[in-house]
Formats: C-alpha cells, sequence, structure tokens
C-alpha cells in the first residue's frame, strides 16, 4: 500500500512539472462519469484548450479498455494507451487540435460492502484549469444512501459536499462544477449508493405499468361503449344517425360533415343537434363560420 502511494505521489509531481512547464491552459475540463449494475464505469473527457495543442496525455490511476479520442470536428485521433502497474496513460501526439474528448470504460472504482456501493476517485489538478465540472450518473434503481444511515460512521453520502445531486428522469446523478480549482490541488471524491432496484425488477415493473394501462384503456372503452349502447335505444331513427356520425369521431366533427353523411337538411340537422345537446348527450362549440359537435363527455 505504501509503495503504492509513492509511486502516485511520484507520477503526480513529474506530471505536474511537464504541464507547468508546457504552461497548457484549459478553458474548460468537463467530465461525465456513468456507472454501470456491474461496477464498471463509462468516461466521457471532454478538454477545451485556450490554444491548439500538440500533445495531449490523460493519465488515470486504474486499468481501462475501449479506448477512443476525438478532436474538435469529431476527427478521430492517434493515440497511443501505455500500462503501468498502478494506471493508463492515454496520449496523442503530432495532433492540432483546441478541443479533444477522451471516451473509456474505467474498471476497480467501485468497492462493495454489504449493501451499499461506493465509487472513489482521486482528480489531481496538473494543468491550470479555468472550470472543472465533473458528473457521476448512478446505475438504473440506484439511490445515494441517505446520511442517517451513515450515522456514527463519520461518512458522508458524497463529497466533496457542495456537490449538487439530481436526476433525469431515470437516473441520479451528483455534479460539483470548481471554478479556478488551485493548481497542485486534488479534488477527492466519493459517492456511497445503493442498489434499489435491479434491472431485472425495473423491466417487472415497466411491463406491470404497460400492462395496467392497457388494462384501464380497455375498461374506460368497454364502459364507453356500454354509455353508448344504452343512448341509442332511447334516440329516434334520425337521431341515432347524427350520434353515429359524431361517435365515429375521437374529436370535434363538423356540422356540415353530419349534413353531408345522414344526408338532412341543414335545418334538420340543426334541430336535432340542438334537441341533443338541451338532452345532455352532446356539446356544441361556435368556431368561425362553422358549428362544431362532440359527445359531452368527449375531451374539450
Amino acid at each position: 500500500m505504501i509503495k503504492k502511494l509513492i509511486m502516485i505521489l511520484i507520477i503526480f509531481i513529474l506530471m505536474l512539472m511537464i504541464n507547468t512547464v508546457s504552461a497548457v491552459t484549459i478553458e474548460e475540463e468537463k467530465i461525465s462519469l456513468d456507472i454501470k449494475e456491474d461496477g464498471s464505469v463509462d468516461w466521457i473527457i471532454n478538454i477545451n484548450y485556450q490554444d491548439n495543442v500538440t500533445k495531449t496525455d490523460y493519465y488515470i490511476l486504474t486499468t481501462i479498455s475501449d479506448i477512443k479520442v476525438v478532436g474538435g470536428n469529431e476527427n478521430e485521433l492517434k493515440c497511443e494507451a501505455e500500462e503501468y502497474k498502478i494506471g493508463t496513460s492515454i496520449i496523442c501526439d503530432d495532433i492540432q487540435e483546441k478541443k479533444v474528448t477522451y471516451y473509456f470504460t474505467a474498471y476497480d472504482l467501485v468497492k462493495a460492502s454489504k449493501l451499499i456501493k461506493t465509487f472513489s476517485y482521486s482528480f489531481p489538478m496538473t494543468d491550470i484549469v479555468k472550470k472543472f465540472d465533473l458528473t457521476l450518473k448512478l446505475p438504473l434503481g440506484a439511490a445515494i444512501v441517505k446520511e442517517d444511515t451513515l450515522n456514527k460512521t463519520g461518512l458522508k453520502p458524497f463529497k466533496p459536499e457542495n456537490g449538487t445531486e439530481g436526476s433525469d428522469g431515470r437516473r441520479i446523478f451528483v455534479q460539483w462544477v470548481f471554478n479556478n480549482p488551485e493548481l497542485g490541488k486534488t479534488i477527492e471524491t466519493s459517492v456511497i449508493y445503493e442498489q434499489i432496484f435491479g434491472l431485472t425488477q425495473i423491466l417487472i415493473i415497466a411491463v406491470a405499468v404497460i400492462v395496467a394501462a392497457f388494462m384501464i384503456s380497455v375498461v374506460l372503452l368497454f364502459k364507453k361503449k356500454n354509455k353508448i349502447e344504452q343512448v341509442l335505444p332511447v334516440l329516434n331513427e334520425n337521431e341515432r344517425k347524427v350520434m353515429q356520425v359524431i361517435l365515429s369521431s375521437k374529436d370535434w366533427v363538423d356540422q356540415r360533415k353530419i349534413v353531408k353523411e345522414v344526408d338532412f337538411s341543414k335545418s334538420k340537422v340543426s334541430r336535432i343537434i340542438k334537441d341533443l345537446e338541451q338532452r345532455g348527450l352532446i356539446k356544441t362549440e361556435k368556431r368561425g363560420r362553422a358549428n362544431k359537435v362532440m359527445l359531452a363527455s368527449g375531451k374539450k
């Protein structure tokens, strides 16, 4: 453990010296981390430099796979990955880019303990960065552990504590934003979470919701059909013809269309519609020069 810490410190110092000499300035470094249910983490790192750079070198303290690096025009850059005992370095030479985006999957960053899991990683500020933006998204069906659950452990649900917890409607995330972080500073991040629902459970719930929605639709349709069947017998023949045209439309129907389909005079159709409206079976609405008709229980 001590040897590992010493090696990390040596690498950090060397990277800091190299980047300080080259005086690289980053306008914004935006990192998006997507934790999967199996504990692997998909990384997307968007780096916007102040000026064009001819070389980039991103170092991560773990093993990674599926590496892809693109420039500002979405052109894929030719880069080499060098693996060390305690991490991997992605080096891109002979480039002329102001914006570089890294994509890869990282491993061994999530530790499990009983029912809870912890993501942790240290981000050393080895370049001058004007804005550092980090977003960590939890697996589907996971939630951040409540602080009272961690009572007496001295742990916090997430660190740094100035992070913002939110949701995109499907998954929970934590976001941190640092303006002009100190060069040489290390931002220690961690999130403690628990898997409330697994993927199988989520699929079962989704199917149940769909089935329930379908059943409700069938019941409503059945009730509507029964109501119509109860109403039609008490109408005379002419009224039934008008009602059938109205029923054939899910929305407002133009009175002129009713006249055309039932082959009655305009005045006769108007009388029938007025009578049906007075009995609370339909509703009418004047729209310009046209008169619109709909079932009284229909949407407006």
